[in-house]
């Protein structure tokens, strides 16, 4: 994001010539920029005077102190519109002059630094318990009697004749802990990919009417079309059919199941009543204890960024934010009251970046602050 100052400075006329080829090179970068810039030009022009930095942070204070007591401070922090947008970014400039960005102790332990990729489990038919993540070579695998081909953080079984299949499924079963993720290639060349803290049940060779798998946690599916094999994912009483198809499920949630279609056609039942059809861009919430199945429409990309390496958080609640973010960067978060739980958030993170990155653009755009002790994170 571009400093705010160079956009106060250029509604001034104040920019030097430097200054104006990079607020140039940034309103080209797209056209959500251009459309952002007017939105702050308008709203500065219908404007008073902007006072001075000390001037500008007591009535900042003030104004804040009043929309707490009409319960309407969530006009400073809903990125719903970009009116809103530009006061936040425009006062949380001046207040950062005199509130510097809470520091972080030097001797925070490195897990707030980088994520730590913990270690993948492929739990065997034998009872094998082997770790997957140990190593970034390429290795070819011979376990109960399939080939599989192991890189870093991705398994490949090998596509093997007919002749060759048993007729009886052997299992096999993958655990992902929190802060890791891997690429699972099934036997019908099914790509799973798996994110923190899931597991995933299946079988080596697809035998029988059905290609058929079991999903704890969140997993990303594309699957290879087979007409004559449908293939279904379980979730407790909760079941995806398709033929091919990308599609995300998550069973998170209490007491439904998340399943978002992104490309083809799902049906998607609850104990095998009368299945929903999702078309691509819709979202199905099966609730496995009332048997209903709600369908929406939305955003594809807020709930498959993380399948990119990304995370893409649209007016979303600081608590949901931060229980999705503790599965990756395994954190421990504590709200000092209730009403920071329900404060919103909206923007587009790296999983890439380490979680003080991460608590500091948060900082930076809302009035929270956060304390670090250990794993703990507290917001106030």
């Amino acid at each position: 994001m571009i400093d705010w100052w160079l956009i106060e400075k250029s509604l001034h006329n104040k920019l030097n010539d430097k200054e104006k080829q990079l607020l140039a090179g940034w309103l080209n970068e797209c056209l959500s920029h251009k459309q952002l810039y007017e939105h702050i030009k308008n709203f500065r022009h219908s404007m008073p005077e902007i006072p001075e930095p000390p001037e500008w942070r007591l009535m900042f204070e003030r104004k804040l102190k009043s929309l707490e007591s009409r319960h309407k401070r969530r006009l400073f922090i809903h990125w719903g519109s970009v009116a809103a947008l530009f006061i936040i970014t425009l006062a949380s400039g001046y207040w950062w002059i005199t509130h510097p960005t809470a520091s972080y102790d030097a001797q925070t332990p490195s897990v707030f630094q980088k994520t730590d990729c913990a270690k993948v489990k492929l739990l065997t038919a034998q009872g094998q318990v082997m770790n997957l993540s140990n190593t970034g070579e390429s290795d070819t695998l011979m376990i109960d009697g399939m080939r599989l081909v192991k890189q870093s953080g991705a398994l490949s079984y090998q596509k093997i004749s007919t002749e060759e299949m048993t007729s009886k499924p052997i299992n096999n079963q993958i655990e992902v802990p929190r802060g890791a993720e891997f690429l699972l290639t099934l036997n019908d060349g099914t790509k799973v990919w798996l994110n923190s803290d899931s597991r995933l049940t299946y079988p080596v060779t697809f035998v029988g009417e059905n290609r058929e798998v079991e999903l704890q946690g969140e997993a990303y599916f594309e699957v290879t079309k087979d007409e004559n094999k449908p293939f279904i994912v379980h979730s407790g009483q909760v079941a995806t059919t398709v033929l091919g198809t990308e599609f995300n499920i998550n069973t998170r949630l209490s007491e439904s199941v998340r399943i978002l279609l992104v490309t083809g056609k799902v049906e998607v039942s609850v104990d095998k009543e009368k299945p929903s059809v999702l078309r691509p861009g819709e979202m199905a919430r099966a609730n496995s204890q009332t048997g209903e199945i709600q369908v929406e429409k939305v955003n594809v990309q807020k709930y498959t960024a993380w399948r990119y390496g990304n995370y893409c958080f649209e007016d979303v609640s600081l608590e949901a934010m931060f229980e999705e973010l503790s599965l990756w960067y395994d954190i421990e978060v504590e709200f000092q009251n209730d009403r920071l739980r329900k404060e919103t958030f909206s923007g587009y993170l790296r999983r890439s970046d380490s979680i003080l990155s991460i608590l500091r653009k948060v900082e930076q755009t809302t009035y929270v602050h956060f304390s670090v002790a250990g794993k703990k994170i507290v917001v106030k």
